[in-house]
C-alpha cells in the first residue's frame, strides 16, 4: 500500500512521488533508454531516439541536434543546417556532445568517481531528456 500525505482541511490526498503534471501525462510518456555521460561530456545516442527523431548517418551529411531547455528537463529535436549556436553535430559513431547550457540546466557534474545517467522519454512527438539518478 502507497503512504498518502494529507495536504490539509476539504483537500485529496496525493501520494508522495506525484509530480506536478495530471497523470494523463504519465501515461503518455515512455521510456526509450537510460545512457551515461561520459567524461568529455559526450553522450551515446541511442538506436531508437536516432530513428524517431529521423536521424540518418549518410555520407556527405553531417546531422544536427537541437537542444531547447524547458525547466528540468531538455527537449531534443532534429536540427537543420542553418538551426542556431544551441545545435551539436551527430558523429558517425553516434555520439554527441551536450552543449554547457544545456549541462547547467540539468546539473550534470562530469566527475571521474560517479556517472551521470541521462533518461530519454518520449513524449507525444517529442524526445525528452531528464537527469536520472547517479551511479
Amino acid at each position: 500500500m502507497i503512504p498518502r500525505i494529507a495536504l490539509g482541511p476539504r483537500s485529496h490526498t496525493v501520494p508522495p512521488f506525484s509530480s506536478s503534471r495530471p497523470r494523463a501525462d504519465l501515461a503518455r510518456e515512455f521510456l526509450l533508454a537510460a545512457t551515461i555521460l561520459n567524461r568529455g561530456g559526450t553522450i551515446q545516442v541511442p538506436e531508437n531516439v536516432m530513428e524517431a527523431l529521423g536521424l540518418k548517418p549518410k555520407p556527405g551529411e553531417r546531422s544536427k541536434l537541437l537542444w531547447t531547455p524547458a525547466g528540468d528537463e531538455v527537449i531534443v529535436t532534429k536540427g537543420t543546417p542553418q538551426s542556431d549556436w544551441r545545435k551539436t553535430m551527430l558523429r558517425k559513431n553516434g555520439t554527441a556532445a551536450i552543449p554547457r547550457h544545456i549541462q547547467k540546466a540539468l546539473t550534470l557534474r562530469i566527475t571521474s568517481h560517479g556517472e551521470e545517467r541521462l533518461l530519454w522519454t518520449r513524449r507525444g512527438d517529442q524526445i525528452v531528456i531528464r537527469k536520472g539518478k547517479r551511479t
